[in-house]
This record gives structure tokens, sequence and C-alpha cells, in this order.
């Protein structure tokens, strides 16, 4: 049937309202609620009284979506073109419009609609609504993939899922982690995190399920920036003259940091008595190392390790003295 036909059936059923006076039309009848598995058949049913030259429409809507309509018959005159559907009229005291859907498909889960148009402004409508069970899928559009928030502010992962029954959406972490407020899962669309610690940060898993099929997974990253901190394990260093050493500074920071090593208030760079480096450990940690290749009576003294990124910086302080009996880590090296 094509697009002129579809006009002319519209056309033609109007005029018929405008010149209709019919009176008590009524659905009298209408099916109840529907819950199917995929590939099941659905009849659903409507039954009219007094309906005159008033036309029958059967529509079909999205859950959620008003402007969302689809007119899949008028009367006895299917309009969608899909030969899984199905209409069959009994015309006798009254009339039963029966919509049958074979093999059923998720995307056949909606509201469905029988309503009798008594004139432009009056509609008598009754609905059937079709559940069609399937397993959980997780939206992505409506789902946080990634994240990234400053320390201290407040953040809300959001983590979203079709299927029929509503799945059930459970919060982890990675590695069985600790979740910010206690436990070691909770259940809800969103998962809200009050004051966010730089501990708070990493993986988190959302998992779907529902009694149809297997659970569904997705991995949320959540990144948190923060000022540098720093932690040093040996900040009374001893080596003899001649020596190498190693002074080093670990920093924990996101973004990652400008490391600055000095002595004196005088930057250190690499030369011919110094080597600096910077080892990206894992999650956000960096040791920086500063080797002095032969120590010599002017390095002993402070020194100071400094990290810095856009949220702030740290400092601690390392000293190096000469030992009273000379401690030999390894000629050249520590």
């Amino acid at each position: 049937m094509n697009l002129f036909r579809y006009l002319f059936i519209f056309v033609l059923l109007f005029l018929n309202v405008c010149l209709s006076e019919e009176k008590k039309a009524s659905i009298i009848f209408i099916s109840p609620e529907q819950v199917k598995s995929i590939g099941q058949d659905v009849v659903m049913n409507c039954t009219v009284d007094n309906i005159g030259e008033l036309p029958v429409f059967w529509n079909k809507k999205h859950r959620g979506v008003t402007t969302d309509q689809t007119v899949v018959s008028v009367n006895n005159n299917m309009l969608v073109n899909d030969p899984r559907y199905e209409l069959v009229f009994v015309n006798g005291t009254t009339q039963t419009f029966s919509l049958k859907i074979k093999n059923i498909e998720v995307h056949d889960s909606g509201i469905y609609e029988c309503q009798m148009v008594a004139n432009f402004t009056t509609k008598i409508t009754q609905v059937v609504e079709l559940y069609v069970r399937s397993p959980p899928q997780i939206i992505d559009k409506a789902t946080t993939l990634q994240v990234s928030v400053e320390e201290n502010e407040d953040v809300k992962l959001k983590c979203y899922a079709d299927g029929y029954p509503r799945p059930r959406i459970t919060w982890t972490r990675d590695g069985g982690a600790i979740l910010p407020a206690g436990g070691k899962s909770v259940q809800g669309q969103e998962l809200k995190i009050t004051k966010v610690r730089k501990e708070d940060r990493g993986i988190y898993f959302c998992t779907a399920s529902n009694e149809v099929g297997e659970p569904v997974q997705k991995a949320i990253t959540l990144e948190v920036d923060f000022r540098p901190v720093i932690s040093v394990y040996r900040p009374k260093v001893a080596q003899a003259h001649g020596y190498s050493i190693d002074l080093e500074c670990n920093v924990l920071a996101h973004p990652p940091s400008q490391i600055e090593w000095t002595k004196d208030g005088v930057v250190i760079y690499n030369d011919n008595q110094h080597e600096i480096s910077h080892l990206g450990i894992v999650n956000d940690l960096t040791l920086s190392k500063v080797k002095i290749l032969s120590v010599d009576t002017h390095n002993y003294g402070d020194y100071q390790c400094k990290a810095t990124n856009k949220l702030g910086s740290a400092q601690a302080r390392l000293n190096l003295y000469k030992p009273a009996i000379p401690i030999e880590y390894s000629r050249n090296a520590l």
C-alpha cells in the first residue's frame, strides 16, 4: 500500500468522522498486559460498540517517548509493512479488531493503543502494554564511561540498562576494593560519591542482570586530580667520599607533576656530576632520583625534591652526610 493510498484512507475516514453523528461509541473490551518471550506470538484484542462510521486505529508508542507513534492499522487495513503483523476483523453485534504479532522481537515491546476518533478533538483510547522478556543490555549513551574530577568535588557515576524484567544494576570496584561509602557492592543506577578523595580513583564496574540471559558488565574509569604528595623513604643518607649515591623521592600526583631537585636553592641538572631520572611506577606514582656520581665535600648537605602540578605543589628535604666510618654500597653505583 503506497503513500497515496494511506492519504486517501485518512481523508475518507476523517470526512466520515465529520459527517457522522453516531452516539455512545465505546471500547467494551481490551486485552490485558502481555508479557512474552522472544519468538513467541501475541494477540491483542479490542472490541468496540456503536462505532458507526468512526475509524478504529491500532497505534504503537515507545515507552517514555510520547511523540513517537506508529499507526499500525486503520479499521481492517494493515498499514505497517511487516509480514509478522496480522489484523483479524470480526463483525457481529460488536466489532473486534485483533492485532496479532508473530515471532516477537525485542523492538516489538511498547504501548499499543486501540483508538476511535470521535471527532478532531475527541478520541476514545484503551491501551495494551506489551513487554518482551529480554536479557540486559547496558545503554552506552546513558552510561558514564570515564569522568575526571578534582579532589573534594562531588561526582556521580551513571549506568542504565535495557531489558525485561528491568535489570538490576550493581556497582563494584576493581579487585574487590571497598566502595567510597563502604561495602564491596551497592545497587542502583547511579553511584554518588561525596567529596571524592584521591583514594577513590580507579576502575568501577556496573553489572546489569535479570533472570533472562547472562549479566553484562561495563568498566567505568574515575580519574581524580589532586596536588602532589611526596614521600621519602631515606630522608638522611650517608655516603663516603668518592662513592656514588642515589637520593630518591616518591611523588604521587594527578595530573603528573613537574619535578625539580635543588641544593642550597640551586637547581640541579644532568651534568658530569649528576644523573636525574623520573620513573613512572603505577597508579600516578613516580620515582624521582638524582644520582651523585662521585661524592665530594661540596655534595654534603640538604637537598630538596619539589613537585608541582595545576593543583599545587609539595616538597621534601633529604640530607646527605659524611659517615664517621666509610660506608661502601658499591663503588660507582648504589
